[in-house]
């Protein structure tokens, strides 16, 4: 999961294109490719990323 704290970037997740900016999010599904372009030429585009699994059983 990604999270913009702060800017405007542009998102592609497999094949499809998307403008996320502060506030929005998105999730990127295990085995996709991904990629992120920050659109600003002047400030610097913050994210969060978290990567979420599922618990193991064995720990």
């Amino acid at each position: 999961v990604f999270y913009v704290i702060r800017g405007i970037a542009e998102a592609t997740v497999h094949e499809t294109e998307f403008v996320v900016t502060t506030g929005g999010r998105f999730l990127v599904p295990r085995g996709n490719q991904y990629g992120i372009v920050n659109l600003s030429d002047k400030n610097p585009c913050q994210l969060f990323f978290v990567q979420v699994r599922s618990a193991d059983s064995n720990l």
